[in-house]
């Protein structure tokens, strides 16, 4: 099942703007995701396995982490950002979960690093990018075949 584009519009929107206060810009970024990255990841398991992916580039790591842990930019700890970069992930899978038609479990988040950015699925993928506070983010949702 493909989630509709609207929903996971309006998922990413309630997380970021009402958990974090921090603003959404439907359009992409003029930031770019060259560099190095974060990427959390989780997955949906169900009639069909599906995967949400967070992709942000170090500098809009570290504003959610911020945010997250209400620390200035630079107290914030790379513990704290991971974890934050795993939240929202979390939070994501788990409103996506929550209006899929099948039981579906939830794993937890699982963090990385990347130096540019993270590969297509092999299965069908769709990509949104945006603006929070300014600054990139990129979330993907995939789906692989059983």
């Amino acid at each position: 099942m493909e989630i509709e584009v609207t929903a996971m519009q309006q998922i990413i929107s309630n997380v970021f703007e009402d958990m974090l206060q921090l603003p959404v810009d439907s359009s992409p970024s003029e930031s770019s995701f060259d560099g190095r990255a974060i990427i959390a990841s989780i997955c949906i398991s169900g009639r069909s396995e599906k995967q949400i992916v967070v992709e942000v580039p170090s500098v809009s790591a570290t504003l959610i982490g911020a945010t997250m842990f209400d620390v200035a930019m630079d107290a914030v700890e790379p513990t704290e950002i991971e974890d934050a970069v795993g939240e929202i992930a979390n939070m994501i899978g788990g409103n996506v979960k929550g209006i899929l038609p099948e039981d579906a479990q939830l794993s937890l988040p699982n963090v990385d690093h990347c130096e540019k950015g993270s590969s297509p699925a092999s299965g069908a993928e769709t990509t949104w990018d945006f603006a929070v506070s300014g600054q990139p983010v990129r979330v993907r949702w995939q789906e692989f075949d059983n």
